[in-house]
């Protein structure tokens, strides 16, 4: 079994890879609905920048 790390959605350092998470997001996005979707979105616009 293939561990988060294995298929590249964590760096070695344990850090979420942020292309690899925005994949899933997205994935997952097209199975809400859009005022959750904005809701999460506009949540999350701020962390970018750190």
């Amino acid at each position: 079994m293939l561990t988060l790390r294995d298929e590249g959605y964590i760096s070695d350092s344990g850090d979420a890879e942020p292309e690899e998470t925005m994949k899933v997001y997205q994935m997952l996005a097209d199975l809400i609905t859009s005022d959750v979707r904005l809701t999460i979105e506009s949540a999350t616009q701020g962390e970018s920048a750190v």
